[in-house]
């Protein structure tokens, strides 16, 4: 790659190592996101800071931000910062929560899986949920434990509607802890009001590494949480399942005592 004998890489090397094509390079640089390479005669060489930068926009432009936007946040980021450690931090923050990974069905796969009940109108419901997603003629499946404990609860004799309530349901509540985890450690680590955004350049590499040390323990944390919950109201359902069966041995009682 290295054929300037000084360092660098021509416009197709940096497109294969960014995943981009040379087109979208040149309008980003077009449009102020990317700076000029450096040119030797008629060769234009780009380095390692034209990667970064073009990963860190790969990211927000998947996150919805327009290229106006990514302009300004680039301009303020890179502000007394070294990219590498914003994109370090971006990167660590954004990082899956597991090392599932996704799996493939087809149609008819899915079909046989909840035993007819996938109709049209549940399909488009489990794509909303994204518990799949189409890809082609056939779907993605983001996850495959997920989509297995489904399956193992319509064969058990769960309606797939129900199922598909669960789902819903439980995500919208997990979502509560998840924003409150999150908001709670980058409030700490980055208060709301910093200019930018982000902290100065010389606090992001420990912001970046107090983020990772504090990833697992967020997983473990909610992991115990919920056990002990599940404890809780299995204990409340045998309660009241117990219940049931006093009243109902108390009215047998009663009829014989008549």
């Amino acid at each position: 790659m290295d054929q300037s004998g000084s360092g660098g890489m021509r416009i197709a090397d940096l497109a294969r190592a960014s995943s981009l094509s040379v087109r979208n390079i040149r309008e980003y640089q077009d449009r102020g996101l990317l700076p000029p390479p450096r040119r030797d005669g008629r060769v234009a060489w780009y380095g390692e800071d034209h990667l970064v930068r073009l990963r860190l926009i790969s990211r927000l432009l998947d996150r919805g931000y327009t290229i106006a936007v990514i302009r300004d946040l680039l301009d303020a980021w890179s502000a007394g910062r070294d990219l590498h450690d914003v994109l370090g931090l971006e990167t660590t923050v954004s990082r899956p929560w597991t090392d599932e990974q996704p799996g493939r069905a087809t149609l008819l796969q899915l079909r046989r899986r909840f035993r007819g009940q996938l109709t049209p109108a549940r399909l488009r419901r489990a794509v909303r949920l994204r518990l799949v997603e189409p890809s082609g003629a056939a779907f993605t499946v983001p996850s495959p434990r997920l989509l297995d404990a489904g399956t193992d609860l319509v064969a058990a004799g769960v309606p797939l509607t129900t199922v598909l309530d669960l789902v819903e349901r439980v995500q919208g509540d997990l979502r509560v802890p998840a924003d409150r985890f999150v908001r709670m450690v980058l409030d700490q680590l980055i208060p709301p009001g910093t200019p930018d955004g982000l902290p100065p350049g010389d606090e992001l590499p420990e912001v970046t590494r107090t983020v990772e040390t504090l990833r697992p323990h967020a997983q473990l944390a909610v992991t115990a949480l919920f056990a002990r919950a599940m404890r809780s109201a299995v204990d409340d359902a045998v309660d009241r399942i117990a219940g049931r069966a006093l009243a109902g041995g108390d009215a047998h009682e009663d009829l014989g005592a008549g």
